[in-house]
């Protein structure tokens, strides 16, 4: 059911940036798929991704969205627990020094996450997530692939009367390439 919802996605965003004739970029956070490795030493197994597609709707600005999903297992004082993150988001890019969806940006996000950790029904959290963040796109000569570091602030709030719960700042190296 994933991996057709991610298809679809992808497929859509292509279809809409042709019909449109607006670039589109596609990329793989990498910071998901070490990210499991550095949290403990207590790690069992871990796997993360994170998938962003982009399109540009005017000259200096971009909509997108953004797929994470991590999996893991770790032990500890209480025995073996799971993990399971999901999130996604719609994102709106600004790229104030280019029209060409490249160099320093500016981007907002809001969506919808949840986390789930058996053996731990206190830590676990449905809800929406909205953040803020800033990076710098840098598309590599005579090419069409790009690399993307960029740092953000991240807030969640699950429940109607709970207070946004900071997921604190948030590092992201995307690789992609540009349609």
């Amino acid at each position: 059911m994933g991996k057709k919802m991610l298809f679809a996605i992808i497929a859509a965003m292509v279809v809409t940036g042709s019909v449109f004739a607006q670039k589109v970029s596609v990329a793989v956070n990498a910071v998901p798929l070490v990210k499991g490795f550095m949290v403990t030493n207590d790690v069992i197994s871990a796997f993360g991704i994170g998938l962003n597609g982009e399109i540009k709707i005017a000259s200096n600005y971009s909509l997108g969205v953004r797929l994470d999903l991590f999996t893991g297992k770790q032990s500890g004082s209480l025995g073996t627990a799971s993990e399971t993150y999901f999130g996604i988001t719609a994102n709106g890019r600004w790229y104030p020094l280019s029209e060409t969806l490249e160099k320093f940006f500016m981007e907002a996000a809001f969506g919808f996450n949840t986390d789930k950790i058996k053996n731990a029904p206190n830590a676990q959290f449905t809800g929406i997530v909205f953040g803020l963040k800033a990076g710098w796109k840098h598309m590599f000569e005579n090419s069409k692939i790009f690399a993307e570091p960029g740092i953000g602030y991240v807030l969640s709030k699950s429940g109607a009367m709970s207070i946004p719960t900071p997921l604190g700042w948030q590092i992201a190296f995307n690789i992609g390439m540009v349609f």
